[in-house]
């Protein structure tokens, strides 16, 4: 066989290879779309959050052993036996949340109960900022009242319902705990026996597969604890600079709004928003420096997070496109609203790992070899 005869030969499989990667990728359109009709029709997705909602205790169990077993591994190794790592480590955790749950909670009803009562104040306040400004710009009179209109009927379905907000944040809040002191019970029992719960889990897998999941799951493992633990120190330092901002420049309720900016941002690159836009409307409703300087506070905030406090905790932990990340927050929030949206990012990172892997294993789209080609370009 010569020369061109072997240049056939491979040009032939690389354009059944190209071919079989457009059908790959049509197939899997497919599948999502069938999906999504299905869900469509049958409501799976409905049916999927309640039964999450049922078992949701053993999933937070999981994640909280998930969580504490370096901890525990650490005292292991200073020859303390497992059973006493675990209690120490959850006699520290419980008090911990018990003494963050004493300072806070109480604070946050009283901030409430003050938010409440200040409605009315806040809607003559926004009454007369929005006249004020709405006389500033040179419109026409019919255009200018149905703008008045507009915001005022928009402020006072804000502050109607507020109220009904706040109780279901508090009742949500109350069932959260009571899962959580159950979830709490189930991961002492599997932290106390987290090496059998892996074992127990490969079983159900061929042996000659265990090896490579085992290197796939440390693999995400790493992605999620790296990106656990750099988002819960960013919420902790956003929420005390939001705190210290808000407490200063004498924003009502500073711990509620701290709480809120510092958990919606979470979220990427919209989460911050989703967070300023309440606190802005609140403040400017006291009074217009009051909303002035707690807009710059929130944007020097922001600044700070986006460009000191993220790199340093977290860097390119997930190495995921901006496009995908968006792609994927406006898929979660859909499907699982703002929940969805807080763990998109890490959902679309493991997603990624497990294609990565998959396409290590059976060269379907040769990852690899693209990377080689566009480095040495």
């Amino acid at each position: 066989m010569n020369d061109l005869d072997n240049k056939k030969i491979n040009e032939t499989i690389n354009t059944l290879h190209k071919i079989f990667k457009i059908i790959f990728i049509f197939f899997i359109i497919l599948l999502i779309y069938i999906i999504l009709l299905i869900n469509k029709e049958l409501k799976i997705t409905n049916l999927l959050l309640i039964i999450l909602k049922i078992i949701s205790p053993l999933f937070i169990g999981i994640f909280i052993a998930y969580l504490l077993n370096p901890i525990v591994c650490k005292l292991e190794n200073k020859n303390i036996k497992r059973i006493f790592s675990c209690l120490i480590v959850y006699i520290i955790f419980i008090l911990l949340t018990s003494l963050i749950m004493y300072l806070i909670v109480p604070n946050l009803t009283i901030q409430i109960k003050e938010i409440n009562k200040s409605i009315p104040e806040f809607i003559d306040n926004t009454n007369i900022f929005i006249n004020n400004l709405i006389s500033k710009i040179s419109l026409s009179s019919e255009f200018k009242i149905n703008i008045k209109s507009f915001l005022n009927n928009y402020i006072l379905l804000i502050t109607r319902d507020f109220p009904n907000n706040c109780l279901s944040i508090i009742n949500n809040t109350i069932s959260f705990i009571t899962c959580s002191i159950l979830s709490i019970i189930i991961s002492f029992y599997i932290l106390f026996d987290f090496k059998n719960f892996k074992n127990n889990i490969f079983i159900l897998i061929p042996k000659k597969y265990r090896r490579k999941l085992k290197k796939l799951l440390r693999e995400i493992s790493q992605y999620i604890f790296m990106y656990i633990k750099g988002t819960f120190l960013i919420v902790i330092i956003v929420f005390f600079m939001s705190l210290i901002s808000f407490s200063i420049f004498n924003l009502k309720a500073p711990i509620f709004f701290s709480l809120f900016n510092s958990f919606t941002n979470i979220i990427p690159y919209i989460g911050p928003i989703i967070g300023a836009i309440p606190i802005v409307l609140v403040s400017f409703m006291q009074n217009t420096k009051t909303g002035i300087i707690i807009s710059i506070s929130l944007v020097v905030i922001q600044l700070i997070e986006n460009f000191i406090i993220q790199p340093i905790l977290l860097g390119k932990t997930m190495k995921l496109h901006p496009v995908t990340i968006l792609i994927s927050l406006l898929i979660f929030g859909y499907f699982f609203g703002i929940i969805g949206m807080c763990i998109a990012l890490p959902v679309c990172a493991i997603i990624k790992s497990i294609i990565l892997f998959i396409d290590k294993q059976y060269k379907i789209f040769n990852f690899d070899k693209i990377k080689i080609n566009e480095g040495r370009k």
